[in-house]
């Protein structure tokens, strides 16, 4: 039998604190992830003292970088504390929603529909004229003049609204995260706690689930133990991931469809040099500025955006996901304005394709970056 520590028995957890620095006493929640760097690197001091036989006196260690990065695919449910300490503020929790039924009418993405006692998710906005036949399926995509209808469930179920906005002020407590080593003689925990989010980066590819980046920023890390923190079983969240085939691009409010792939990231700007003197361990882990920006590579089929890029004007940029659940996100930038160079070049036979990149700012807006979130959950 293998006394190696394996990667396909170990995890890493988190939980949110009540009080900053502090491990809750709660139950962890496992964290889906491809790769994880979590460690506590320490600077190397070596004396620089001159000694008549040539050797070097004295090395010791510095002060402690407790920080990594969690990758993993992207799901909508399991993360909101994360969004949470991302963008601040406080998620907003709405009473059940209560689908409206079908009807002759302009749906837009996002919304939800009753018909024939069964709830349903608008995943390609456009007007119905005519809803007959009614929708009756109960898995899979339905559309009915163009506008495409996911089942989510009888109308039995519940359907929540969530709402973070981008905020001056991160939550009082941070994260503390436990990395569970295990597999080997023995088993090995270590814990991080006064947890922040640097900076959260979704990728979208041409066709495949969609990545998420989490780069962690911690006050300190406790000495290794022998049994996990978490106050009960560690609880794993069984959510869909999410396809580039489930994620649908707004700009200015409507659907575009010849994106092929993109990216987006919001960073805190975290100071990562916050030590003093009497301490291994960061003071405290303060954030700067939050920036919002990203890229984007479309089919060039008119110059609708290359105008948005050529007019330095402003608009908004939402991003939609989906999963097979009927769970929905929509985490939407307020104010963009396209940079780069997206003329359109002739590089060879096939489609032309055009870059832009793009940054989020406030300036008008009541915030730069709002995520919002339904699902069967009362809570975010």
């Amino acid at each position: 039998m293998s006394t190696e520590a394996q990667g396909s028995l170990s995890y890493v957890a988190i939980a949110q604190e009540t009080a900053y620095d502090t491990v809750p006493a709660v139950a962890f929640t496992a964290l889906s992830l491809s790769n994880e760097t979590l460690g506590s690197s320490a600077t190397k001091i070596v004396s620089s003292e001159v000694r008549p036989d040539r050797t070097v006196p004295n090395a010791r260690k510095g002060n402690n970088a407790n920080q990594g990065t969690i990758t993993s695919d992207f799901y909508l449910s399991r993360y909101t504390p994360l969004w949470n300490q991302l963008l601040g503020g406080t998620w907003t929790n709405s009473a059940a929603i209560v689908p409206g039924a079908l009807a002759d009418q302009a749906y837009t993405i996002g919304t939800y529909v009753s018909s024939n006692n069964k709830f349903y998710l608008v995943v390609k906005g456009g007007t119905v004229v005519t809803v007959a036949p009614a929708l009756t399926h109960t898995s899979g995509i339905v559309a009915i003049d163009g506008v495409e209808f996911l089942y989510v469930g009888a109308n039995t179920i519940s359907i929540y609204h969530h709402t973070l906005n981008g905020a001056a002020t991160l939550p009082t407590g941070g994260i503390t995260a436990e990395k569970g080593i295990l597999g080997g003689t023995s088993d090995f925990y270590d814990v991080f706690t006064g947890g922040r989010v640097d900076s959260g980066k979704l990728t979208i590819p041409k066709d495949g689930i969609v990545q998420v980046a989490w780069d962690l920023i911690f006050r300190q890390l406790l000495p290794p133990a022998t049994a996990t923190a978490s106050t009960g079983a560690i609880t794993t969240p069984t959510d869909e991931s999410v396809t580039s085939s489930e994620t649908v691009i707004l700009l200015s409010g409507t659907e575009n469809y010849d994106a092929e792939d993109g990216n987006l990231t919001i960073t805190n700007n975290i100071e990562k040099d916050n030590y003093v003197i009497g301490s291994k361990d960061r003071r405290g882990v303060n954030p700067g500025r939050r920036e919002c920006s990203g890229a984007l590579t479309l089919v060039f089929v008119d110059a609708t955006e290359y105008d948005l890029f050529l007019n330095e004007s402003t608009f908004s940029l939402a991003f939609c996901f989906r999963d097979l659940s009927g769970n929905f996100m929509k985490t939407t930038f307020n104010e963009v304005k396209f940079f780069g160079d997206p003329l359109p070049k002739i590089s060879g036979q096939g489609t032309i394709k055009v870059s832009y990149e793009w940054q989020a700012f406030k300036r008008t807006a009541a915030t730069d970056v709002t995520v919002e979130l339904w699902n069967q959950n009362a809570a975010a």
